[in-house]
């Protein structure tokens, strides 16, 4: 994995890691599944901070894998991740679902806070 590609995995599971404790916090106001929540986008962009709304059951369903992230759409990096197209939650107007490249999965799964 070259130096960018470490870069844009490196911020993606720091975003991750934020919208783990958004979640945490929106579960102790008692949101429930149902409900929408603002968490921010886990594109690789270190300075981007753009906000979506999720339900908290299609956020729950996106760290189902630890390859898989949710970003505004169009801030897919299609050098390092795929747009989900199989699976319940999906892209829309609000966000889209990523999955990183096989080559790439190493450090997203390492630093999986749920694994």
């Amino acid at each position: 994995m070259g130096r960018r590609e470490e870069s844009v995995a490196y911020n993606e599971t720091v975003f991750r890691k934020a919208n783990e404790d958004l979640r945490d916090e929106w579960r102790r106001m008692g949101i429930e599944r149902a409900a929408e929540a603002l968490f921010i986008c886990e594109c690789g962009d270190p300075a981007c901070k753009r906000p979506m709304q999720l339900r908290l059951a299609d956020y729950e369903a996106v760290r189902e894998d630890p390859n898989t992230f949710a970003v505004v759409p169009g801030h897919e990096d299609k050098a390092t991740e795929q747009i989900v197209t199989d699976e319940l939650v999906q892209r829309n107007d609000r966000f889209a679902v990523v999955r990183k490249r096989v080559a790439f999965r190493q450090d997203t799964e390492a630093t999986d806070p749920r694994r």
